[in-house]
């Protein structure tokens, strides 16, 4: 089974040094510190750095989420830079709608949930006995939590959508992302009923990366997307 380590401190160090010395901000935005310590690690380097470097702004901050939402929101981050946003204005939005950023997706097969503590080996057991497809999404918190459980495989891409729709904006969506765990075929199809809904916005179709992937294992696939804000 493939392991996973939180980023060292003294590398976060050494690749903010580089910026740091060519007179660059940073803004650097982490994976979910309800699923990695590398948040409070990159914290460490950050208190670090910003003695030496006491002119210079770094912000890091916990997007509370992984994989392709938190790439997410790097994007609408660099889309702002690009518009002429300032920094104070691109790290005042993140803060402000980091949370509205979602990931949802089926597991295939249980195995790494159980090797990762998400969930009990007898839930599992039952559930691979009754051949149930976890739906997974993180939590406010920042955690891993299964929001539903389906039996087959014939309605996962329905009830994703469905989920989608209920949740978003049509009108405030930049881009929709659908990610997948060694599961192209998948994520085409679901790609495909997604684009037919004539939603405006730029679709990204990618893989998980290896580090959530090791958790979730093979087969897996769904859907990131920003929700409308209703707070």
């Amino acid at each position: 089974m493939p392991r996973t380590a939180a980023v060292n401190t003294s590398k976060a160090v050494e690749l903010f040094e580089e910026d740091l010395t060519k007179g660059n901000d940073i803004i650097c935005i982490c994976l979910s510190s309800g699923l990695s310590s590398s948040y409070n690690n990159i914290v460490i380097a950050k208190n670090m750095l910003q003695k030496k470097y006491p002119d210079s702004k770094i912000a890091v901050i916990d997007s509370l989420t992984g994989s392709l939402a938190e790439g997410l929101i790097a994007l609408k981050a660099l889309n702002m830079k690009k518009e002429g946003k300032n920094y104070e204005e691109i790290i005042t939005y993140i803060n402000k709608y980091k949370d509205y950023y979602n990931i949802e997706f089926f597991v295939d097969d249980l195995t790494y949930l159980i090797h990762g503590g998400r969930i009990s080996k007898t839930a599992a057991s039952l559930g691979q006995l009754l051949r149930v497809k976890p739906l997974i999404n993180i939590d406010e918190f920042g955690k891993v939590q299964v929001v539903e459980k389906v039996r087959g495989s014939k309605r996962m891409n329905s009830i994703l959508i469905d989920r989608m729709l209920s949740k978003i904006d049509k009108n405030d969506i930049d881009a929709i992302g659908i990610v997948h765990s060694d599961n192209l075929d998948g994520a085409v199809k679901l790609q495909e009923n997604v684009e037919n809904l004539k939603i405006t916005g730029k679709y990204i179709l990618t893989e998980i990366g290896p580090v959530i992937a090791s958790h979730i294992g093979p087969g897996g696939y769904g859907l990131t997307y920003k929700m409308k804000n209703e707070k």
